[in-house]
């Protein structure tokens, strides 16, 4: 993120959704050294609980970043209640939105106009 960055935002799918919560934190609390990102979108995320230090981060304030969070009502590696945990323990306002299959990240055309019109509220929002 250093040498390539600074990017806009973060995404993550499955072990690399618990992944990029962890990396959005850092970012969030100064402790990556690089600026926080404007948004962050998580596909069969998770809570990362096994990592010490992203509890301590969120546990004093959950982040702040404009965040989506995809979870699959048929998700049998990831079950949806793991994904809203991840939502609704480590941010402030998260977006959820539940798809009706399993473990993959849905992009139909339906899906696709989710995906732009949350993206469309970050570009809209003045920059911090």
């Amino acid at each position: 993120i250093k040498e390539e960055g600074p990017f806009d935002g973060i995404m993550g799918f499955s072990q690399g959704a618990g992944m990029a919560a962890i990396v959005a934190a850092l970012a969030e609390s100064g402790g990556g050294g690089w600026r926080p990102f404007r948004f962050a979108m998580f596909f069969a995320g998770f809570y990362p609980e096994q990592m010490a230090a992203f509890g301590d981060t969120v546990g004093k304030s959950r982040l702040g970043v404009p965040s989506l969070h995809v979870v699959g009502e048929c998700d049998a590696v990831v079950p949806r209640s793991r994904g809203v945990e991840l939502a609704t323990r480590a941010f402030e306002d998260p977006e959820i939105r539940s798809h009706p299959g399993g473990h993959f990240v849905p992009c139909n055309a339906e899906w696709r106009r989710i995906y732009q019109e949350f993206l469309a509220k970050i570009d809209a929002a003045p920059d911090l």
